[in-house]
């Protein structure tokens, strides 16, 4: 999940400055090119989550209809077919193997996949139906990847570059449990958050410090907030919020033992003091991360600051 993904080429234009003020995005742009694989790992659940930059640089390179839609003539438009024949970039060397790729839908909160199969003797196939990706209103949403495969060899890796540009026009990403208790949100990737504990609660330094003991006897300078007041964390109604990435990664040395299971960091109010339990994770640019409410949470707005 660390060491699969780094920042290939960046800064193709920026404007302005630093930006130290949570919940404002200022004019700032810049251009992404990340390389990232989607690989098949034995005896992994071959999870990811992937945030594609607000101004998504795919291209139109899927038909509409068929049964492999990365062979036909394309179709006007970027959808998550496109994506699917991008970031499958296997799907011509394995045999027997599987892509998908699946939203969150916050308003039903059910999920919606797209999925590619290669299967002999048919060979590549699409199931579901994909959505416009240029148009899409739950852009600053990320997406759940899976990937399979069956066959001995060769094993897939599906070594991919995103591209794509910030948009510094963006107000923001709601974080609501109106009608859904989770949310996956995408990160930009020039954020200055670099850990879950700004996510949760703002800038460290600037929206909180690290000073004193908290609940869970951590000591100061642990990393983890005094207080909590500019992240997806609802001080007003204290709910337990949590915070979860999946390590699909082998020998990952940020945490032991995380192997293929989920890594999460949440906050709650415990006898009138706040508290955090789980890992406080590094941030890594093209991650997606899950967000789990309860209900009774209080609208929040995502908007970290970025450079």
């Amino acid at each position: 999940m660390f060491r699969k993904l780094s920042i290939a080429a960046v800064a193709l234009a920026m404007a302005g400055g630093v930006y130290l003020g949570s919940g404002t995005a200022q004019a700032s742009n810049m251009g992404f090119k990340l390389e990232r694989d989607f690989a098949f790992v034995q005896n992994f659940r071959n999870f990811y989550y992937l945030s594609f930059p607000l101004f998504n640089g795919l291209g139109d390179i899927a038909a509409a209809t068929g049964g492999n839609r990365c062979a036909g003539a394309p179709d006007g438009l970027v959808t998550t077919d496109d994506a699917i024949c991008d970031l499958f970039t296997d799907r011509t060397v394995c045999t027997n193997c599987s892509f998908a790729i699946t939203k969150l839908d916050t308003a039903t909160c059910l999920n919606v996949t797209v999925k590619a199969d290669k299967r002999p003797p048919i060979g590549l196939a699409f199931q579901g139906t994909g959505w416009n990706l240029t148009v899409d209103p739950n852009r600053d949403l990320g997406y759940f990847i899976n990937v399979a495969n069956a066959a001995t060899s060769p094993i897939p890796t599906n070594r991919a570059v995103v591209v794509g540009s910030y948009d510094p026009g963006w107000t923001g990403h709601t974080v609501s449990a109106a009608t859904c208790l989770k949310d996956i949100i995408a990160i930009p990737y020039h954020t200055m958050y670099r850990k879950a504990a700004e996510i949760m609660c703002g800038l460290e330094n600037t929206d909180w410090v690290d000073n004193v003991n908290n609940l869970s006897g951590a000591a100061p300078g642990d990393g983890q907030p005094d207080t909590c007041p500019n992240g997806i964390f609802d001080p007003v109604s204290n709910r337990r919020t949590a915070i979860t990435i999946f390590d699909n990664e082998p020998g990952n040395n940020e945490f032991p033992n995380t192997d293929n299971q989920n890594i999460t960091y949440t906050a709650n109010v415990v006898a009138g003091r706040l508290t955090f339990q789980g890992n406080n994770m590094s941030l890594v640019p093209g991650n997606a991360y899950l967000i789990n409410l309860l209900a009774g949470y209080n609208n929040r707005t995502f908007l970290p600051p970025h450079f």
